[in-house]
């Protein structure tokens, strides 16, 4: 990819710890929000793209990736929230513009819903994960639950 070093996972509880990694540094900070469980090499040809020019921010979700957590009943949206935002406050990152897809686009909504002044613009791609792949979408969504 683009040389990028793995970063030490993020640890938010002694049974979190979050996968992450920040290629370029440039002035405009993305944050890629990859889909139901694709991990963050994903975004790796839009992430050496864009970080030619900007600060590009990848995660892997819970328990997708290299990242681990627990399956908890009361996890939902805003856990999800908390964690990238967490990210973002370990970066020392104020604003950034985000995309996402699958269930990137959900994700998305939930940040604008919780933090609006942190979002500075949204790029949503096939949020609802189906495009005439409704077995892959399932298939993907089995290994991830």
């Amino acid at each position: 990819m683009s040389g990028a070093e793995a970063s030490p996972p993020l640890a938010l509880s002694s049974s979190v710890d979050l996968n992450w990694r920040v290629d370029g540094n440039g002035p405009v900070v993305w944050l890629l929000l990859n889909g139901a469980g694709l991990p963050l090499e994903f975004w790796d040809d839009i992430a050496q793209a864009l970080s030619a020019q900007h600060t590009v921010v990848r995660m892997d979700q819970r328990n997708a990736g290299d990242s681990v957590a627990p399956v908890a009943v009361g996890d939902n949206w805003d856990t999800y929230t908390a964690d990238q935002l967490a990210l973002m406050d370990h970066l020392g990152i104020d604003q950034f513009h985000v995309a996402g897809m699958c269930i990137g686009g959900p994700y998305i909504l939930n940040l604008i819903e919780h933090a609006p002044e942190r979002v500075t613009s949204a790029l949503v791609l096939q949020t609802i994960g189906r495009d005439e792949n409704r077995d892959i979408f399932f298939a993907m969504y089995d290994m991830w639950a």
